[in-house]
């Protein structure tokens, strides 16, 4: 597993303030992949590292990598984070919620950038995120899941234009769009009633079923299997078929 992680497969987590280490300067976090999976000296790290600062655009590269975390804005520390992950051009990144706690403007150059990244090096990105508009500009595929279950899967278009799960729809409905306005001219959001349940005792059946606008009494009594609606839609609804139609 060690020969895997960080070198076939990175990560970026959500928080990159908590996931560098403040005693460490930049470049040395960054060249301790290339020591780590690529056996290269101190010196020929280092210069890897820089180099990986320069990919991410970050100004001034030889100079970042002597300076701390704390020392650079967060969105720079993403960028920090976003370099470390490709250091090893990986197959896989997974993005656990990369551009939360950035701003909307630096959250678009980030995206970009890892876009761009993607392109260059062939990797595939698993992207996990609550964001809409993240999904609908980075994803080619989406898996909607709620409780820890997959309740569907489709393309990025065909999620957005015709959503079946109820959950699914529930979660476009909550989300404000220009131009919809109620008769006293206030945007009023759609909500999905109820709580998420507790991991520890999911009810039995659908998971989604105590909250499910569209909820039957064999929802709650049975396991509810993933089938195709068509096209390759994946749903775990006794609805799926119905709805699609």
């Amino acid at each position: 597993m060690q020969g895997i992680r960080g070198n076939k497969i990175s990560m970026i987590f959500q928080e990159p303030m908590t996931s560098l280490n403040p005693l460490l300067k930049i470049g040395r976090q960054i060249s301790e992949v290339f020591i780590r999976h690529q056996n290269m000296g101190t010196k020929e790290s280092m210069e890897k590292a820089i180099h990986m600062l320069e990919k991410v655009q970050i100004p001034s590269p030889a100079k970042r990598a002597l300076e701390y975390p704390h020392q650079i804005s967060g969105g720079m520390r993403q960028r920090v984070m976003i370099a470390m992950a490709m250091a090893c051009n990986p197959a896989i990144l997974i993005a656990d919620e990369p551009t939360t706690a950035l701003d909307v403007t630096i959250q678009a150059q980030v995206m970009d950038l890892m876009l761009r990244l993607k392109d260059e090096h062939q990797t595939s990105i698993l992207m996990i995120t609550h964001d809409l508009g993240v999904i609908a500009q980075m994803a080619q595929r989406v898996i909607v899941m709620y409780a820890g279950q997959i309740m569907e899967s489709a393309s990025v278009m065909e999620i957005f234009d015709h959503p079946v799960h109820p959950y699914t729809i529930g979660l476009l409905q909550s989300s404000p769009r220009l131009g919809i306005r109620s008769k006293q001219g206030r945007i009023r959001l759609k909500e999905i009633k109820g709580t998420v349940p507790s991991l520890y005792k999911l009810p039995d059946g659908c998971s989604f079923y105590p909250r499910c606008p569209k909820a039957m009494k064999e929802c709650s009594t049975r396991d509810i299997p993933i089938i195709d609606a068509g096209s390759g839609h994946m749903v775990r609804c006794l609805l799926a078929n119905q709805t699609k139609k």
